[in-house]
């Protein structure tokens, strides 16, 4: 097997595990547990996230290997980043709407859960996956980040396509869905590259959850209000990419996570 295919084994390997996990959950969940309290049903959501996240864990430590970091090298850089971001969003939607009071138990648990969840997984592993493909065939470290952040992001976005299974979510609004999440796929993945701490994209990811859970995924925007939102995204989104791809940047990241480049 060539470094190529071994690669793309083992981002299949995690990325289809992922999909599995959260498909058998469901069906079980919905079998057995559907009809239970919202207390209970609360329980059980934490107890599968817990689960995929240690079968994941385990999967990586085991098979995958890759090495997720956490250590804050710029603190300076990471909370910039977050603040400039934050700042931005919240302003923007405490001011239309009052999203804190509308705010769940369940929107917290799965805004927590997911942000550690999928971004240990699509930032940790399957972003650095794609940087030592790309960094096998070729040099051109610039090109291999880039198509890393948008190969990892659009997997990431794919995946949403499942929430019309597990939560009978309207086709249209789950292409919405797939189109914001493309953009904070390649934020997060800017962020965890500039910044060598998973943490940090980890804490955007809950925060925008908690953020839209209440808001962004039914009908209450308008179509003006939507495109906003996304242009703004895809200005952040490109921002980021550019301070991420200057070539100082790129050779700390291939010399950060030990990605080796063609011989």
């Amino acid at each position: 097997m060539n470094k190529n295919s071994h690669y793309i084994c083992k981002i299949s390997i995690v990325y289809f595990s992922l999909i599995s996990l959260i498909l058998l959950l469901n069906i079980i969940h919905k079998s057995l547990f559907n009809s239970v309290s919202n207390y209970y049903n609360n329980i059980i959501i934490i107890i599968n996230y817990l689960f995929t996240f240690t079968y994941l864990y385990y999967l990586n430590q085991k098979v995958i290997n890759q090495k997720i970091l956490l250590i804050n090298i710029k603190k300076y850089l990471s909370i910039l980043l977050l603040i400039i971001f934050f700042t931005l969003f919240t302003i923007y939607k405490s001011v239309l709407f009052n999203w804190v009071g509308t705010l769940s138990i369940r929107d917290l648990e799965m805004s927590v859960g997911a942000g550690i969840l999928e971004e240990y997984v699509f930032r940790g592993i399957i972003l650095l996956l794609f940087l030592k493909m790309f960094n096998s065939k070729n040099n051109n470290i610039r090109t291999n980040c880039f198509l890393s952040i948008i190969s990892s992001s659009l997997l990431f976005s794919f995946l949403h396509i499942l929430n019309i299974i597990t939560i009978s979510q309207n086709i249209i609004i789950t292409l919405v869905q797939i189109m914001f999440t493309i953009s904070i796929g390649i934020i997060n993945s800017t962020v965890y590259l500039k910044t060598f701490n998973l943490l940090v994209p980890v804490i955007m990811h809950i925060l925008w959850d908690l953020m839209s859970s209440t808001k962004l995924l039914n009908q209450n925007y308008t179509f003006n209000e939507l495109i906003f939102i996304l242009i703004f995204l895809i200005i952040i989104s490109i921002f980021m990419s550019l301070l991420t791809l200057k070539k100082k940047s790129t050779k700390k990241i291939t010399k950060k996570f030990r990605i080796r480049t063609k011989s």
